[in-house]
């Protein structure tokens, strides 16, 4: 009785990691592709208010905000990943199924 009580833990708590690592894989591109829409914003507004702006200052704020995204997608990325392998060791954990190595 004590190895289910042990693999309902190892359940919970893989299942928890997994709901969070699903929302962090959701959420980061989002942020990312909000904070480049700002740093858009704040490059371009450079250009209007100054009529005309320095095309390497530009290209530095662009990456800057571009930056953002990609950060977004790696965190994103990341989390997919230990999602994947929260959901396998959950499975793996279900009360009742046997101890034994599958042969």
């Amino acid at each position: 009785m004590g190895m289910n009580k042990e693999k309902t833990t190892r359940r919970i708590l893989w299942r928890n990691v997994a709901i969070g690592s699903g929302i962090l894989m959701i959420i980061a591109p989002l942020f990312g592709l909000l904070n480049t829409v700002f740093g858009m914003v704040v490059a371009f507004d450079t250009v209007g208010t100054e009529g005309g702006a320095d095309p390497g200052k530009l290209a530095g704020d662009i990456s800057r905000a571009l930056t953002t995204t990609a950060g977004g997608l790696i965190i994103s990325a990341l989390s997919l990943i230990v999602f994947l392998v929260s959901l396998i060791l959950m499975i793996r954990s279900r009360p009742g199924e046997s101890d034994l190595p599958d042969s």
